[in-house]
C-alpha cells in the first residue's frame, strides 16, 4: 500500500531505529562479538522502490504530531496528510493543481495523486554475466552512483537506446528497476557484444 510521500522520511527513519533497536537488545542478551545492523537490502530497496513502505501507526503519527485521512487504496489516489491539525485541502478537481493559501494558519496539507512508479524486471538479463554482481548486496547502486559523482569511479558506458546518456546500472547488473527511473531510455534489449562494455565496468568498479 503506498503511503503519503509527506511520511516518507518519517518510514525510513521508523525502520533505521527499529532494526537499531533490534541490534541493542540482541547486543545485551549475547556475549562476544555479533555482526552489526543491516541495512543494506532495506536502503536497496527504497531506491529501487521495491515494496518497502510499512503502515505507519496512527499512535505513531499522534506522536509526531499528524492526522493521516483516507489511507490510500494503493494506487496513490485521494490521500489527504493533515499536519498540525489544519483543516484538509480537498484539491482540484480531475487532478488539477491544488489552489494557494490553503497553507495559512493551520499548517500544510496536500493532495497526493502523483505517479510513484512501480518496479520492472528485465527479462532479458544476461545471469551468465551479471548474477555474481546482483548477488553482492552489500555493494548498491547508490553506492556505485556517489563515486561516480566524486569522481572516484567513471562513468557508465552510454545508452543504446540514447548515445548522449549512460546505461542503466540496475536494468543491467540487478535485472530489475523502476518505471520512473532517469535512465529508462536504456531499458532496451541488449546482445552479449553490446554489453561487453558494460560488463567491462563492472569488473572495474563494481566492489566493496
Amino acid at each position: 500500500m503506498r503511503q503519503p510521500k509527506e511520511l516518507r522520511c518519517t518510514m525510513i527513519c521508523r525502520k533505521t531505529s527499529l532494526v537499531l533497536s533490534a541490534w541493542f537488545r540482541k547486543r545485551r542478551l549475547v556475549a562476544g562479538q555479533i555482526a552489526g545492523p543491516d541495512l543494506n537490502q532495506f536502503f536497496e530497496d527504497v531506491e529501487m522502490d521495491n515494496n518497502w513502505e510499512q503502515l505507519v501507526p496512527q499512535s505513531v503519527l499522534a506522536q509526531l504530531g499528524l492526522q493521516q485521512q483516507n489511507l490510500p487504496r494503493g494506487d496513490g489516489v485521494n490521500t489527504t496528510l493533515r499536519v498540525g491539525g489544519g483543516a484538509p485541502n480537498r484539491g482540484a478537481p480531475n487532478g488539477g493543481a491544488l489552489g494557494g493559501g490553503g497553507g495559512h494558519g493551520g499548517g500544510a496539507t496536500t493532495e497526493t495523486g502523483r505517479q510513484t512508479g512501480t518496479r520492472i524486471n528485465n527479462v532479458n538479463f544476461f545471469a551468465s554475466m551479471f548474477q555474481r554482481f546482483r548477488d553482492l548486496t552489500a555493494v548498491t547502486c547508490k553506492m556505485l552512483k556517489e563515486r561516480i559523482r566524486s569522481g572516484v569511479t567513471p562513468l557508465f558506458p552510454m545508452s543504446k537506446g540514447d548515445a548522449t546518456k549512460p546505461m542503466c546500472l540496475a536494468w543491467h547488473s540487478r535485472g530489475e528497476c523502476n518505471t520512473i527511473c532517469a535512465c529508462k531510455h536504456d531499458h532496451v534489449q541488449y546482445t552479449n557484444s553490446e554489453l561487453a562494455p558494460f560488463l567491462t565496468w563492472c569488473n572495474a568498479n563494481f566492489k566493496e
